[in-house]
């Protein structure tokens, strides 16, 4: 009885691991260019603003947003 116990809690965090409600989000990362077409920068973030490549899993083309830094609007400090 009590190795059923334990069998049954096993069974259990496995199918909470295929869980896609229990798994953590994916975070799309976002690609920054200039439009500038001589220099074509790149900057690779993610949502949370993380610009470093530990432990990152590379995302597939379709997978990036572009963003195009000329269009967005820029917010700039003012001292007074």
């Amino acid at each position: 009885m009590r190795n059923q116990k334990v069998i049954r809690n096993v069974t259990s965090d496995e199918e909470s691991e295929s869980d896609p409600e229990l798994r953590e989000p994916q975070v799309k990362r976002r690609r920054f260019h200039s439009s500038d077409k001589k220099r074509m920068k790149y900057e690779e973030t993610d949502e949370l603003g993380r610009g470093s490549n530990e432990d990152i899993i590379p995302f597939a083309e379709e997978e990036y947003e572009s963003i195009n830094c000329e269009t967005m609007p820029q917010t700039e400090f003012v001292s007074l």
